[in-house]
Formats: structure tokens, C-alpha cells, sequence
């Protein structure tokens, strides 16, 4: 007999476990299972992960609007508060924001700040209203540093010889070694920009899953 279990969020004890017992069903005494993991695109595309997050988003700007003044991102639309926060990842990606608070210091980076992001995306009505005042806040101090020349300095962003392939050895790991050893570099890079215009948290997604 073989016990497989899991006391954490781990979608790959799912994947196994069914695996197994679909191999070895005369050895299955008892199933318990909080999902079911879509084979054919675990190992295929890879797109089911990321049905609905653009929803969530979605929810966040709403409420946002809906809020009014109250809320720090207030705007017109949801159209518009959406286009302001990519503005502030894309400000980050070029200029990464130093930061302190008079006992501790750091620099907010476009990528670790939208990983924080995605992980709120599992928890959007405690995580994501708290977020509107340090994205406002983000968001005022890259217009004050865009105007100070010794502050802009040289664009820090990084450019990969092909799309996205900073990641790729992890994105080899999560999108499965089947799929990497059946298609060379360059497709597989097209697979993800393919992936990243289906969602555009694609890329984080596949880094932090």
C-alpha cells in the first residue's frame, strides 16, 4: 500500500497521486482529493491554470471605482486603473524604485513586485484592497523620479537574447520536461509568449506556481 498526501497547496501531489492510482487501481482502498488535475493540458498547454485570473483583476479595478475617493487608485474606469498600474510595473522594469522607511531600506523591482501581486490573485478580498495605497504610493514617486535626471539614470531592464529566457530554465521545470525535450529554444520561447498574450500573468504564474 502507498500513501501519498500533502498538507500544503501542491498541485503536483494531485497529478501524482491520480497518476498512480490510474496505474494501480486494484491498490486503491481510498481516494481523497480536493481537485482534479486536467491532464491533457497539464502536459499540453498549460492554459487551464490561468482561466478567470484576468476576472479577478477585473474585480479589483471595479471595486476600486466603485469606492470613489476612498479608494487611493481612483479613477473614472476600470480600463483606466488598469492601464495605471501596468504604467507602474513598467515604470519598475525600467527604473527600479530605492525605498526606506528610516530603519530599513530597499529597491522595489518590477519582478518581485509583481510576483506579490499574483500571489494576492489567491487571495483578492483580504490581499488586493490593501494594495491600492502602496501601488498609489508607486506609483507618484516614479513621476517625482522621472523628473530628477540623476535619478532616472540608465534603463535596468534586461534584454534577453530571446523573449522571457531569463526564466527559462524554471519554466523547463513547471511546463513539464516533456515539452521542452520534444521543441528546441526558440519554439518553446514561442510557446510562452503565446501563453504570456493568453494572460498576462502567464510568466509569473509559471515561475511561482
Amino acid at each position: 500500500m502507498v500513501a501519498i498526501s500533502s498538507n500544503t497547496e501542491d498541485s503536483l501531489t494531485e497529478l501524482f497521486s491520480v497518476q498512480h492510482f490510474q496505474l494501480f487501481p486494484d491498490n486503491v482502498e481510498r481516494l481523497i482529493i480536493d481537485g482534479v488535475v486536467e491532464f491533457s493540458d497539464y502536459y499540453g498547454r498549460w492554459y487551464s491554470n490561468l482561466v478567470d485570473t484576468d476576472k479577478i483583476l477585473k474585480y479589483w479595478f471595479d471595486e476600486c471605482v466603485a469606492a470613489g475617493p476612498a479608494c487611493p487608485m481612483h479613477d473614472d474606469s476600470s480600463e483606466a486603473i488598469a492601464q495605471r498600474v501596468h504604467n507602474v510595473f513598467e515604470g519598475l522594469r525600467a527604473q527600479p524604485l530605492s525605498v526606506f522607511n528610516g530603519s530599513a531600506y530597499g529597491v522595489l523591482e518590477f519582478g518581485p513586485v509583481k510576483k506579490y501581486l499574483f500571489q494576492l490573485l489567491y487571495k483578492p478580498f483580504a490581499g488586493l484592497p490593501p494594495l491600492n495605497h502602496p501601488i498609489s504610493f508607486v506609483e507618484q514617486h516614479l513621476r517625482w523620479a522621472n523628473h530628477i535626471p540623476s535619478l532616472r539614470g540608465p534603463s535596468t531592464q534586461y534584454h534577453a537574447p530571446y523573449p522571457n529566457s531569463a526564466i527559462f530554465p524554471i519554466l523547463i521545470i513547471e511546463c513539464t520536461s516533456s515539452y521542452a525535450k520534444r521543441h528546441p529554444y526558440p519554439p518553446f520561447c514561442h510557446f510562452l509568449d503565446n501563453i504570456a498574450a493568453f494572460n498576462p500573468t502567464a510568466v509569473i504564474f509559471s515561475v511561482y506556481d
